[in-house]
Protein backbone atom coordinates (compact mmCIF):
# COMPACT_ATOMS: atom_id res chain seq x y z
CA UNK A 1 0.00 0.00 0.00
CA UNK A 2 1.40 3.38 -0.99
CA UNK A 3 0.83 5.11 2.36
CA UNK A 4 2.83 2.43 4.16
CA UNK A 5 5.71 2.87 1.71
CA UNK A 6 5.54 6.67 2.04
CA UNK A 7 5.62 6.51 5.84
CA UNK A 8 8.50 4.04 5.87
CA UNK A 9 10.58 6.11 3.46
CA UNK A 10 9.77 9.40 5.20
CA UNK A 11 7.89 10.95 2.28
CA UNK A 12 5.87 13.39 4.34
CA UNK A 13 4.27 15.09 1.32
CA UNK A 14 2.71 11.85 0.08
CA UNK A 15 1.59 10.87 3.60
CA UNK A 16 -0.08 14.26 4.10
CA UNK A 17 -1.68 14.23 0.66
CA UNK A 18 -3.08 10.74 1.08
CA UNK A 19 -4.43 11.38 4.58
CA UNK A 20 -6.02 14.64 3.47
CA UNK A 21 -7.85 12.77 0.71
CA UNK A 22 -8.76 9.75 2.83
CA UNK A 23 -8.25 9.88 6.59
CA UNK A 24 -9.22 6.20 6.84
CA UNK A 25 -5.78 5.34 5.45
CA UNK A 26 -4.55 6.08 8.96
CA UNK A 27 -5.47 2.53 9.87
CA UNK A 28 -3.90 0.81 6.86
CA UNK A 29 -1.78 -2.18 7.86
CA UNK A 30 0.69 -4.48 6.20
CA UNK A 31 0.67 -8.29 6.49
CA UNK A 32 2.31 -8.03 9.92
CA UNK A 33 -0.24 -5.52 11.23
CA UNK A 34 2.10 -2.52 11.06
CA UNK A 35 0.58 0.86 10.34
CA UNK A 36 2.11 3.98 8.80
CA UNK A 37 2.85 5.20 12.34
CA UNK A 38 4.76 2.00 13.13
CA UNK A 39 6.79 2.19 9.94
CA UNK A 40 7.66 5.87 10.32
CA UNK A 41 8.66 5.29 13.95
CA UNK A 42 10.86 2.31 13.14
CA UNK A 43 12.73 4.32 10.53
CA UNK A 44 13.04 7.45 12.69
CA UNK A 45 10.98 9.75 10.44
CA UNK A 46 9.90 12.20 13.11
CA UNK A 47 7.95 14.54 10.83
CA UNK A 48 5.86 11.65 9.50
CA UNK A 49 5.25 10.46 13.08
CA UNK A 50 4.03 13.95 13.93
CA UNK A 51 1.64 13.98 10.95
CA UNK A 52 0.35 10.56 11.96
CA UNK A 53 -0.27 11.80 15.48
CA UNK A 54 -2.19 14.81 14.17
CA UNK A 55 -4.52 12.48 12.31
CA UNK A 56 -5.28 10.66 15.57
CA UNK A 57 -4.09 7.32 14.25
CA UNK A 58 -5.18 5.19 17.16
CA UNK A 59 -7.00 5.35 20.41
CA UNK A 60 -5.14 7.55 22.83
CA UNK A 61 -4.22 4.62 25.08
CA UNK A 62 -2.53 2.79 22.18
CA UNK A 63 -0.66 5.92 21.11
CA UNK A 64 0.68 6.29 24.65
CA UNK A 65 1.95 2.71 24.64
CA UNK A 66 3.57 2.94 21.21
CA UNK A 67 5.25 6.26 22.00
CA UNK A 68 6.71 4.93 25.22
CA UNK A 69 8.14 1.96 23.33
CA UNK A 70 9.55 3.90 20.41
CA UNK A 71 10.99 6.74 22.48
CA UNK A 72 13.34 4.24 24.08
CA UNK A 73 14.34 2.72 20.72
CA UNK A 74 14.70 6.00 18.85
CA UNK A 75 15.57 8.54 21.52
CA UNK A 76 18.79 9.67 19.83
CA UNK A 77 17.11 9.90 16.42
CA UNK A 78 13.76 11.35 17.34
CA UNK A 79 13.47 14.00 20.03
CA UNK A 80 9.79 14.44 19.17
CA UNK A 81 8.95 11.02 20.56
CA UNK A 82 10.77 11.73 23.77
CA UNK A 83 8.87 14.97 24.23
CA UNK A 84 5.54 13.30 23.50
CA UNK A 85 6.31 10.52 25.96
CA UNK A 86 7.19 12.98 28.68
CA UNK A 87 3.81 14.67 28.27
CA UNK A 88 1.84 11.45 27.90
CA UNK A 89 3.55 9.75 30.84
CA UNK A 90 2.12 12.44 33.09
CA UNK A 91 -1.41 11.97 31.70
CA UNK A 92 -3.84 9.48 33.15
CA UNK A 93 -5.80 7.44 30.64
CA UNK A 94 -8.90 5.49 31.58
Amino acid sequence: MRILWAAETGNIDIVREMLNKNAELKSATDADGYTPLHRASYEGHCQVVEVCMLYKYFQYKFVKRILLYFSVALLPACELLSTCCDVLAKTEVA
